[in-house]
C-alpha cells in the first residue's frame, strides 16, 4: 500500500502498458542483433581468408563503429529516459484529468489543465525531436558513409598502380561483396539501436517496480489460529508513514466483543491510520495489536481478511453491475446473500427501483449513483 500511496496511478499504467510493449519489441531486436553479429564475424573470416592485408584495412573501421555505438548509447540513454518520464507524466495527467473532470469544470480550470498538458506534451515532442536528430546523425547515414569509405579503401588497395602482383577481378568483386555483407547487418543493427536503447530504458523502469523493496507487512503465520470472539486490544502502538514523523504515538485501548467504539478527531489525527495498521496494510513500529489475546501478526492473512470487514469512507465502484460490486468477484456469495446485505444497509429500496435492479449497469467510479 505504501508504494501505491506515493506513486501516481498513471505512471504505473504507463509502465504496465507502454514499457512492457517496448520491452517486447526489444526482445525481437535482440534476436536481430545476434544474427547480425554472426554475419559480421563470418564476413570478417571470409575477408581474411581472401586477403589478409585488405582484411586488416577493413577491420580498422570496426573500432570507429564501436565508438559511434558508444557515443549513441551515451547520448540517447538520457533522451530515452526523459522521453519515458514525459510519457509517464502525460498518462498520469490524463488519468487525473479524466477522473477529476467534474471538479475541473466546476472550478473553471480547463485552461490551466490544458496548459499543463500542452507543457508536458511539448516536452515529449522536443525530446522526440532530439532523439530523431541523434538517430539521423549517428545511425544509418554514418554507417552508409563508413561503408562507402571502406569500399573505396579496398578498391584503392587492390588497384594501387605500383602493385607487383596482379589481382584477379573475381577477388575484387568477392571482397566488395564481403564488405557489403559486413556493413549491411551493421546498418540493420544500427537502425534497430533506436528500439534497443528504448527497450533498455523501458526495462529499467519495469525492473524498478519488480525490484521495489516496499513489501506488505509480513505475517508470522500459525495456520491453526482462528478468530472466534473478536476482542481487539491496542497496546502502546506507534506508527509512522515516512519513518520520521509519528502519526500514532503510544495508542492503547480495548474493544470487547459486542462493543462499539467511535474514534473522533481532526483531519490527520490518525483515525484512518489505526484502521490501516489493524488491517495489516502497514507495519507499525512499536507496540502490539491483539485479537482474542493473540498477536495479530500470528494470524494467517486469509483469516484476517475473512473476519475483518472494512467500510471505506470513499467507496469505489467498479465497472459492471450492482451485484458484481456487492459480490466483488466472490462466486461463493449467492444472490440471496447479496439482497440480504443490501437490505441490512438499507440500500435495497433504491436498488429495486433501478432499471435492471441488482443487474443495473454501474460505470467506473459509480458516477451515475449518489
Amino acid at each position: 500500500m505504501r508504494y501505491f500511496d506515493k506513486t501516481p496511478a498513471g505512471s504505473i499504467v504507463s509502465r504496465v502498458t507502454n514499457d512492457t510493449m517496448t520491452l517486447s519489441n526489444f526482445l525481437t531486436v535482440l534476436s536481430t542483433i545476434v544474427i547480425g553479429a554472426f554475419s559480421v564475424v563470418t564476413a570478417l573470416v571470409a575477408m581474411f581468408t581472401t586477403n589478409v592485408i585488405a582484411g586488416w584495412l577493413i577491420l580498422a573501421f570496426i573500432p570507429i563503429l564501436l565508438l559511434v555505438i558508444w557515443l549513441y548509447s551515451q547520448k540517447s540513454s538520457r533522451l530515452y529516459r526523459n522521453y519515458r518520464e514525459h510519457l509517464s507524466r502525460i498518462n498520469a495527467n490524463l488519468n487525473e484529468s479524466i477522473e477529476g473532470v467534474s471538479i475541473i469544470q466546476q472550478f473553471n480550470q480547463e485552461h490551466r489543465m490544458t496548459k499543463n498538458f500542452e507543457g508536458e506534451n511539448g516536452g515529449l515532442m522536443n525530446t522526440r525531436f532530439n532523439m530523431i536528430r541523434i538517430n539521423s546523425l549517428l545511425l544509418s547515414p554514418l554507417t552508409s558513409l563508413l561503408y562507402s569509405l571502406a569500399l573505396a579503401v579496398s578498391l584503392m588497395y587492390f588497384g594501387f598502380p605500383l602493385r607487383e602482383t596482379f589481382v584477379p577481378a573475381g577477388v575484387v568483386y568477392a571482397f566488395s561483396q564481403y564488405i557489403s555483407q559486413l556493413f549491411n547487418p551493421i546498418s540493420t543493427m544500427m537502425d534497430q539501436m533506436t528500439f534497443f536503447q528504448d527497450g533498455i530504458v523501458a526495462g529499467k523502469r519495469i525492473f524498478r517496480i519488480l525490484d521495489d523493496t516496499q513489501y506488505e507487512p509480513a505475517q508470522n503465520e500459525q495456520q491453526d489460529l482462528t478468530i472466534t470472539q473478536g476482542k481487539i486490544e491496542f497496546k502502546h502502538v506507534s506508527f509512522s508513514y515516512d519513518g520520521k514523523n509519528e502519526i500514532l504515538h503510544d495508542i492503547s485501548f480495548t474493544v470487547n466483543p459486542g462493543e462499539t467504539l467511535g474514534i473522533v478527531g481532526h483531519t490527520g489525527s490518525g483515525k484512518s491510520s489505526i484502521i490501516n495498521v489493524m488491517m495489516r496494510f502497514y507495519e507499525f513500529s512499536q507496540g502490539q495489536i491483539l485479537i482474542d489475546g493473540v498477536d495479530i501478526k500470528k494470524y494467517p492473512k486469509k483469516e484476517l481478511r475473512q473476519k475483518l470487514g472494512l467500510v471505506l469512507q470513499e467507496p469505489f465502484m467498479f465497472y459492471g453491475d450492482i451485484s458484481s460490486n456487492i459480490r466483488l468477484y466472490n462466486k461463493k456469495i449467492t444472490d440471496q446473500q447479496i439482497k440480504k446485505a443490501a437490505k441490512a444497509v438499507q440500500a435495497d429500496q433504491f436498488i429495486e427501483q433501478m432499471p435492471g435492479k441488482y443487474h443495473a449497469k454501474v460505470i467506473e467510479g459509480g458516477e451515475e449513483l449518489s
